[in-house]
């Protein structure tokens, strides 16, 4: 079995980040709600990955297979003094190839100890609601669905609902 790692992204890790984050967008449409077009198309897309990994209310956790990365995710701090118990995991993208060799359970087990260290009660998600493999993941880890937002995206005249998850840790 390869050799996985996890750790926080850094500004060093941009190019890569946005490599996979450029790959996800394309290969993944439904999964995110920016386009490919809208983000990965501008011409200052490095400059926005790096930014985000800068972001003092958010972590970018990335997992790595024999050094290289192949899937991302981030943890988004509500910074609401009322909501300060809550975060949102966002983007979560594992590449293809990676996929059921253990990468998206050992980045969920890095994003789940950083919540525990934010002392995050709360850690909720969006998944497409036709993708089952993505919602019995997140449900493998504790995740239960909450609700259901009929229509949440369109993009080229498909329609896609979404199922907001939650986590109590």
């Amino acid at each position: 079995m390869d050799m996985l790692q996890t750790r926080r992204l850094t500004v060093e890790d941009a190019e890569a980040c946005a490599a996979l984050r450029e790959e996800a967008l394309r290969f993944s449409p439904e999964a995110f709600a920016v386009t490919y077009e809208e983000e990965a198309a501008d011409d200052n897309f490095l400059g926005i990955v790096q930014e985000r990994l800068l972001w003092r209310h958010a972590v970018t956790i990335g997992v790595f297979e024999d050094s290289v990365l192949v899937g991302t995710a981030m943890l988004l701090k509500n910074t609401l003094q009322k909501m300060k118990h809550k975060a949102d995991l966002e983007g979560m993208y594992i590449t293809t190839a990676s996929r059921g060799r253990g990468a998206g359970s050992a980045l969920m087990r890095a994003l789940l100890e950083q919540a525990r260290r934010w002392d995050i009660e709360r850690l909720q998600l969006a998944v497409v609601s036709s993708n089952e493999q993505a919602k019995s993941f997140y449900a493998s880890f504790g995740f239960r669905t909450f609700g259901t937002e009929p229509k949440a995206l369109k993009w080229l005249g498909t329609y896609w609902d979404e199922e907001h998850m939650a986590l109590f840790l």
